[in-house]
């Protein structure tokens, strides 16, 4: 495991983001694994936890997932940045089944979103999960 050297963590986080990219998320899981907690940043936590949902891995998905959104509430610059944690966080719940908490977590990213193109984005997916959610009803 990496301590805190100073660019370990950023290391991971572009290592975690490029294999998710090219398609092998046990890769991206495995350089996220390398930082030890307590040096994660939400970030990472978020690339770690998106990581995690794509390997179906969906406990450690949720785990990862509440660090990051709690991380990024804390950070002072962080703002800027919720919409995407609570989107990641209602990409989980509708990956397990649970599309009500899933429009709750995108229904507040849509809210929390920093800029127009986001917001519609966001909107988007609450009108598809809102369908979604008639359709189970």
């Amino acid at each position: 495991m990496v301590g805190t050297s100073g660019g370990a963590p950023y290391v991971a986080q572009v290592l975690a983001k490029t294999f998710l990219a090219i398609g092998d998320p046990t890769a991206a899981v495995e350089a996220a694994k390398k930082i030890v907690d307590d040096v994660k940043y939400h970030w990472l936590l978020y690339q770690q936890a998106k990581t995690e949902l794509a390997l179906d891995q969906d406990a450690a998905a949720s785990t990862t997932a509440k660090c990051a959104l709690d991380a990024v509430e804390k950070d002072p610059k962080g703002n800027a940045w919720l919409a995407i944690y609570q989107d990641l966080m209602s990409q989980y719940h509708e990956a397990t089944g649970s599309v009500s908490e899933a429009l709750g977590s995108v229904e507040g990213a849509r809210n929390s979103a920093s800029d127009d193109k986001h917001e519609r984005q966001l909107a988007t997916r609450v009108e598809a999960l809102k369908a979604r959610a008639r359709i189970t009803q």
